[in-house]
């Protein structure tokens, strides 16, 4: 049992066992006969709906994470361990998702979770964890520093790392990341990533990086996210030997689905990458899973009508 907790499958499989029962549970006492259960009247069963299921859900989401949390460290501990090549991730720590604050439209899989998967080939995410923090978040492997050695351990990671990819953010730490990036970094081994950014904010950004990198990034009127591009923006900013900048703009063929969004996003905007490395690149494929996700939360949906439509023929009946 120890065992299970500290890598996340028990606590991952009481979350889904919470989350079926939760999304499906009502459902099935809505479509049973009255004269099994006589004695349940509509009201009982707006309040089963309204009372019990939502925070089952809830419960259930908030194991689901916790798991993934346990499993995330257990698999820092390998990664740490290795030898291997790695992939250095740079962020400022406010973009970490949490459980409360998480974009659960990117699927079961957080943004850096996601990213993970796709540089998979380049070698293990890798990246600093946030001081404090009792698990990490899923994703990167994390690092832990203090605050007089972590400028130390980013430059050494910088040194070693088969690619760096640095989120855009306006930080103080993430600027000094900038400015010592382009110190001990091959251009051609870094990439600046700008998603979800304010107009302000980039642009603040931008100034910074114009000064830092010797040349000119694109301004946001020019970054032209796809109307294709769901609930994600921009792309990432590549760089030749001389520092000179080569955006690329986040976009999928329409047609490619599975539960993986951002994932598929990074796929086909990081093709060139691939290939300029000599790796094989695929299209990901069209997962099952994704059948599956569309059937949760279309039973979320029919739980939620059937709650209307229970309320509203009580207020007329």
């Amino acid at each position: 049992m120890t065992e299970k907790i500290k890598s996340g499958r028990g606590l991952k499989k009481v979350g889904v066992l919470l989350l079926v029962i939760g999304t499906f549970g009502p459902v099935l006492v809505t479509c049973w006969p009255h004269s099994v259960l006589p004695q349940i009247n509509n009201y009982i069963l707006v309040l089963l709906v309204l009372v019990i299921t939502l925070p089952m859900i809830t419960v259930g989401l908030r194991l689901y994470w916790r798991g993934r949390q346990y499993a995330a460290r257990a698999v820092a501990e390998r990664v740490i361990s290795d030898s291997k090549p790695d992939v250095l991730y740079l962020r400022a720590f406010g973009t970490d998702p949490s459980f409360w604050v998480s974009d659960w439209m990117s699927g079961w899989l957080t943004e850096e979770e996601q990213l993970r998967e796709v540089l998979q080939p380049f070698g293990d995410l890798v990246a600093i964890g946030k001081p404090g923090e009792t698990l990490p978040t899923p994703g990167a492997a994390r690092l832990y520093a203090s605050d007089a050695e972590w400028k130390k351990v980013v430059t050494g990671q910088m040194q070693t790392a088969r690619l760096v990819v640095i989120r855009a953010g306006t930080s103080g730490g993430l600027l000094w990341e900038l400015k010592e990036v382009v110190q001990v970094v091959n251009p051609k081994k870094l990439l600046i990533l700008i998603l979800k950014m304010r107009k302000k904010d980039y642009e603040s950004f931008r100034k910074e990086a114009d000064q830092i990198f010797n040349t000119t990034f694109p301004k946001i009127d020019e970054l032209k996210p796809s109307w294709r591009r769901f609930w994600w923006g921009y792309g990432f900013v590549r760089f030749s030997p001389n520092w000179s900048t080569n955006f690329l703009p986040l976009r999928v063929p329409f047609f490619r689905f599975d539960y993986k969004p951002f994932c598929r996003l990074l796929k086909y905007t990081l093709r060139p990458v691939f290939e300029e490395y000599g790796l094989e690149w695929k299209p990901p494929p069209v997962s099952i899973l994704m059948v599956l996700m569309v059937v949760y939360f279309g039973g979320i949906g029919v739980v939620i009508l059937l709650a209307m439509l229970l309320f509203v023929s009580l207020n007329y009946s």
